[in-house]
């Protein structure tokens, strides 16, 4: 009689599978770990409003720059920086820094 079928036996249920083949090591957890994706997430989110904040003055610099608008060129680039160019850099800081984070 085998070692696993008396365990079974004297525990009176059956024998437990084997527990599985690979080893419990720091990467494979970080790999199979659920939070991965909820951090992944999180760090996206983050670094998607500094990057509305960068894109928000970026712009606000760029219209200044660049703009030949004399009467109301400080609405303009408040406009500007806050409704296009800040969600743009802010989209696509969280996009790259999601795929980045593997």
């Amino acid at each position: 009689m085998s070692d696993v079928s008396g365990m079974a036996l004297a525990t009176g249920g059956a024998a437990r599978p084997a527990a599985s083949a690979v080893p419990l090591t720091k990467q494979n957890l970080k790999r199979d770990h659920p939070m991965t994706f909820l951090k992944r997430s999180a760090l996206s989110l983050g670094l998607g409003v500094v990057g509305y904040v960068v894109g928000l003055f970026g712009g606000v610099g760029l219209v200044y720059l660049l703009s030949s608008n004399q009467h109301d060129r400080s609405t303009e680039a408040a406009m500007t920086g806050a409704f296009i160019v800040g969600p743009l850099v802010g989209l696509l800081f969280a996009i790259v820094s999601f795929v980045r984070s593997k």
